[in-house]
């Protein structure tokens, strides 16, 4: 595992800045004298809390270890203490550095895939709340999110005084940050009015994770259930624990083996399929679109581990949506190579459909 410490001119805060880099290119496979690593790596942006550094990640969880188990790159900035956002009065733009240079620059110099797909932004507290800004902000190019613990704090921040004691509750220090707070809410520092301003086909996958003893639990349950009454898929986890690294050494590994955690018990087990048997009420082919592009990225990890991610339909299936009938357009949204459809005959007859049909059109 080569443990990189590396320093280049950023354009976007206009100094020369430290990243830390894990790179899985010299991952020795004992079992296997012939292994090669993979000619571009999967990459993790992932990014400290407050008051931390770029080396945070390392010293605080496995990190490392679950790279090289995974052929992950992880890539970590710092962000000092200016939450990953662009201050154009300061000409520090740390959002723009995150989203834009820093993927630029290392894609350049190290052996990183391109693909949306293969490239996730993470991060814990203040770094959660950045990898949520920036992940959708720059949703082009981040294919999931990390969020562990986020500040959350856009409420916190508007009731901030400026006689408050600590960093985190002073309006100067959020002042210095935000800038006008009074403009704070609908901008693009805001993480409910990006998720507005954003199509649900274009959002990426979002994983969030909460300790039940911490004091952002509120605030990311609120977060949470924004997004399940919007409809947009994610995974929210909560478990024992507060602010602390034990909670987030659990937390990271739990949400890179997520699907992988799955796919590896069904293959242990002998299984060579993975078949969906329904999904949450649809009313809108935009949220048929997200699930279609969902089942796309879960196949494609199925086949990675030469195994076959299939939907099992019910005959709400048949229903329309804005004059399309949801099988129809599922069939026809989602890449064959990676999902397969599992028709139940009874339900389609009672759906009002032919199966017949179906399998001479499809």
């Amino acid at each position: 595992m080569a443990h990189l410490t590396c320093n280049f001119f950023s354009k976007s805060l206009m100094r020369t800045v430290d990243i830390t880099v894990i790179l899985p290119t010299d991952k020795y496979v004992a079992s296997d004298p012939h292994y090669q690593p993979p000619k571009t790596f999967k990459t993790l942006y992932l990014l400290h809390g407050i008051f931390g550094s770029t080396t945070d990640w390392i010293i605080g969880t496995r990190i490392a270890a679950w790279a090289a188990e995974k052929n992950l790159a992880v890539v970590m900035p710092s962000g000092e203490n200016k939450f990953y956002v662009d201050r154009p009065d300061s000409l520090e733009y740390f959002g723009e550095f995150i989203g834009k240079e820093l993927v630029d620059f290392t894609r350049r110099t190290f052996p990183l895939s391109t693909k949306r797909e293969d490239t996730f932004i993470g991060g814990l507290s203040m770094g959660g709340y950045g990898a949520l800004r920036n992940g959708l902000k720059y949703h082009e190019t981040f294919g999931s999110i990390v969020a562990l613990s986020s500040a959350l704090l856009i409420d916190d921040i508007l009731v901030s005084t400026y006689d408050h004691p600590n960093l985190l509750g002073n309006r100067h220090y959020y002042e210095s940050i935000f800038g006008d707070l009074s403009k704070l809410k609908g901008s693009d520092m805001d993480y409910y009015a990006l998720i507005d301003g954003l199509k649900k086909e274009d959002i990426p996958h979002i994983y969030m994770a909460c300790g039940d003893d911490d004091k952002l639990r509120k605030q990311n349950d609120a977060f949470h259930q924004y997004l399940t009454k919007k409809g947009i898929p994610h995974e929210y986890q909560t478990g024992p624990g507060g602010h602390d690294w034990v909670f987030w050494d659990t937390f990271i590994s739990k949400a890179l083996a997520w699907w992988d955690e799955c796919i590896a018990a069904h293959k242990a087990a002998g299984a060579e399929y993975i078949v969906v048997p329904s999904m949450r009420k649809i009313s809108t082919l935009k949220d048929l679109q997200t699930y279609c592009r969902y089942f796309n990225e879960v196949g494609a990890r199925c086949a990675a581990a030469v195994m076959k991610f299939g939907y099992h339909n019910h005959s709400r299936e048949f229903e329309k949506i804005e004059d399309k009938v949801m099988l129809d357009y599922m069939l026809e949204n989602t890449d064959p190579d990676k999902v397969l459809f599992e028709m139940d005959v009874y339900w389609t007859v009672m759906g009002k459909a032919s199966p017949v049909d179906y399998f001479k059109k499809y």
